[in-house]
This record gives C-alpha cells, sequence and structure tokens, in this order.
C-alpha cells in the first residue's frame, strides 16, 4: 500500500491514495508531497519538514525505486487588472436595484449588502457570506501526527476501527498440489484480520472434517481438505464452502465478536450461505454437501441476527489465498 505525505497543502497529513493526495496539492502554491512504502516513513517526512521550518531535506529514510519524487509547485500570482469604468458604473447599478435583496448560495449559506453604501453611494460590499463547512476528513486518512488504524484488504472503510480478531477472511483452491494425493482433493482456509490461521484441528467446531496441516506458498497454515469435484466444474467450490461453514462455526461461538466474514466466492455469499441451489445442481450433488449448504444457510442467519455481516472481497485482496492466486 502506498502512503504519500503532504508536508504543505490543503490539508497536511498522510493519505493512501493519489485521488485524495491530489484535491490537497493541485493548485496549492507550494504545495510539498512524497510517496512512501511505509506510514512510518511518510510520518518522518512530514516531521523532517516541520521542524525544517518548512524547508523539506527529503526524509523518510530510503525509498523504492517507484517511489514518486518529491515535488514542489511552482507559486503563482495572477495579475491584478484595474475594472474598466463602465463594467464598474454596471455594477453599481445592478447593486443598487438589489441592495435590499437578501442572496442565497447553494447550501443555505446568505449574505447582504452593507446598507450604508446607498447612503455613501460607494461599490463596497459590507455582508458576509456563510462558510460551508469543511468536509470530515475521510476514515481511511491518517492524521499527520497520529499513527495508522488498522485496515483490511477489500473492506470498506467504515471497517477500519476493528480489531483483527473481529475480522475473519475464508478462502479455497484446488489445483495440482492440493490433488496430488488423490487427484480430487481441495484446501479451504479460515484466518482473521492480521492474516492468522483460525483453523484447529483439535477445535470441536471442526471436528466432522479433515483438517490437516500443511506447507503453503504463504507458509504454514491448517487447512480444511475437501473432495467436492463432483460441484459443477470448479473442484474448489467445496472448499470455498467448507471455509465459510467452519468461519460461521467459529463466529457463532463468540456471538459478537467476529463481526465480519469476508470471501471472494461469489456462489458462496449469493446463493449457497442463503440456501440456494438451482435444480440441476442438486440433482448431481453429493449428500453431504447438500446438508452442509443447510447447516451453513442456518449459521448465517444466526450470524447475521447477531449484528455480523458477509463480505465480498476481490480474490487478489484476500488474505486467506493459499498463495497460487
Amino acid at each position: 500500500m502506498p502512503y504519500y505525505a503532504v508536508a504543505k497543502g490543503r490539508e497536511p497529513g498522510i493519505y493512501t491514495d493519489w485521488a485524495s493526495t491530489e484535491s490537497r496539492v493541485r493548485g496549492y502554491a507550494g504545495a510539498t508531497f512524497k510517496k512512501f512504502n511505509t506510514a512510518s516513513e511518510a510520518q518522518q517526512f512530514i516531521s523532517n519538514y516541520r521542524s525544517s521550518g518548512g524547508s523539506s531535506s527529503g526524509g523518510g529514510g530510503s525509498r523504492s525505486s517507484d517511489t514518486a519524487p518529491s515535488y514542489t509547485a511552482p507559486s503563482y500570482t495572477a495579475p491584478s487588472y484595474a475594472r474598466p469604468p463602465v463594467r464598474a458604473a454596471l455594477s453599481r447599478a445592478a447593486a443598487s436595484r438589489r441592495s435590499n435583496a437578501p442572496y442565497r448560495r447553494i447550501g443555505g449559506g446568505r449574505a447582504s449588502y452593507d446598507q450604508s453604501r446607498q447612503n455613501s453611494g460607494g461599490d463596497s460590499y459590507g455582508g458576509s457570506v456563510a462558510a460551508a463547512p469543511l468536509p470530515q476528513r475521510p476514515s481511511h486518512v491518517f492524521s499527520g501526527m497520529g499513527q495508522p488504524q488498522p485496515t483490511y484488504p477489500g473492506l470498506p472503510a467504515h471497517c477500519n476501527d476493528l480489531k483483527p480478531h473481529n475480522v475473519l477472511y475464508v478462502d479455497g483452491a484446488c489445483n495440482p498440489a492440493t490433488r496430488a494425493s488423490d487427484g480430487v482433493s481441495a484446501w479451504a482456509s479460515v484466518v482473521d484480520g492480521a492474516g492468522r490461521d483460525v483453523v484447529c484441528a483439535s477445535d470441536a467446531r471442526g471436528g466432522d472434517m479433515d483438517i490437516q496441516p500443511q506447507n503453503l506458498p504463504v507458509g504454514k497454515r491448517n487447512v480444511i481438505v475437501t473432495k467436492a469435484s463432483h460441484v459443477k466444474t470448479q473442484n474448489n467450490n467445496g472448499a470455498e464452502l467448507a471455509a465459510m461453514a467452519y468461519a460461521l462455526r467459529y463466529a457463532n461461538s463468540k456471538p459478537g465478536e467476529v463481526k465480519v466474514i469476508a470471501s471472494d466466492s461469489s456462489l458462496v455469499l449469493d446463493y449457497w450461505s442463503k440456501g440456494r441451489v438451482s435444480k440441476q445442481t442438486r440433482e448431481r450433488m453429493d449428500p453431504a454437501v447438500k446438508d452442509l449448504i443447510t447447516e451453513v444457510d442456518g449459521l448465517r442467519q444466526q450470524f447475521e441476527r447477531n449484528g455480523g455481516i458477509l463480505v465480498k472481497v476481490p480474490g487478489s485482496s484476500n488474505p486467506a489465498d493459499l498463495g497460487w492466486h
């Protein structure tokens, strides 16, 4: 994740996307900002800028080759022009006609002309326009002097305040590595918001599941082994379902603790976890898989009654991925 440090701009701070950064620096005279790979480097850049009295020395430590160089926007002062006499006279006449009329801005702001201008004959503007409220700082933006809040890949910004144990990610995989022993097996994984494995072979929540430790491309994890190759043409569907079943069992055993379960499987999220299976698929489905779908449907309803939500995340952003995505 990139970190954009804005040392001087409309709203100095650390941002995690270019669109937010650009809105703070574009057109701002003397804007100073820089891209980093870590939040700590970005924070150091801002601190160095402030301690040097506004002259950035490029602090923040070493940076990778794809780090954007710092940039200071050139200042620009628009030339002033005297108002043409005819235009000034027209402006005074128009102002005189509406001197008693209130002026309403879009958004509810109001302004009024100074009543004294009628007595003095001047064309000064004596009223004031109510300032529009500043937008709230987006929740994915870090305070320039604060510590970054935890973020969870693929989840909406309002999930940032959750603790790692409040979030579960699930995933399944089927490839030559998982099929090596019998030609059909798929593996399922469940991790928390910090990427820690939560599948346990001795846990009653997985007592009816085949759980094995495996060395994966992402490291060693306990995986749930499934053999649902008869389900459509994607052998990992059964593993995705088993991962969701384990996650829901785990969440419902700790009511209120797990608040979000994230999966990259639209089939499981939109259909199977709601008990929806086409007649054609159901006719050729293993009874054990049909039973698991029925169980997951009930577990999901219980989880949602307790305030939990299921969320779709991209496969490339799923920490439960076993490493072959």
